[in-house]
């Protein structure tokens, strides 16, 4: 049988998640995780220095995990799978921050404290979105 009629046979599914930071990326790992399955390989944090296509969008040094997940993947769903993977993008990357008021304690008027909320806040909105959740 030529090869160009064989059916597909299941793929090693591999995604490259970016971040602005680690947190961030590691919010995608999870997303990936909690919507496709378990991961066989979860990489160390790598640096992304190769272009500056995304700095608008994760700033000057993103950090970057490449996955792999467990369970073989139907070919056929592939196209399922890039939309789910689209939809966890733009709510780990959304425009809706936390801002501080001006009674909000300084502390957590903070930078530091509130991207890091910012981030727990996109990974609270992704667990929703993948359980069918209201947000």
């Amino acid at each position: 049988m030529c090869a160009l009629t064989a059916a597909p046979r299941p793929y090693l599914g591999v995604s490259s998640v970016l971040g602005r930071d680690l947190s961030m990326a590691d919010a995608g790992v999870q997303g990936l995780s909690a919507h496709v399955g378990d991961l066989a390989l979860v990489s160390a944090p790598l640096p992304f220095p190769w272009t500056d296509h995304y700095q608008d969008e994760l700033g000057p040094t993103p950090v970057r995990r490449i996955v792999a997940f467990q369970q073989l993947m139907d070919p056929s769903q592939l196209g399922a799978l890039k939309r789910t993977t689209g939809r966890l993008e733009v709510s780990l990357t959304a425009e809706e921050r936390l801002m501080p008021l001006p009674w909000t304690y300084p502390d957590y008027a903070d930078d530091v404290v509130r991207h890091l909320f910012n981030r727990l806040r996109a990974l609270l909105l992704v667990r929703r979105r993948l359980e069918g959740k209201p947000l």
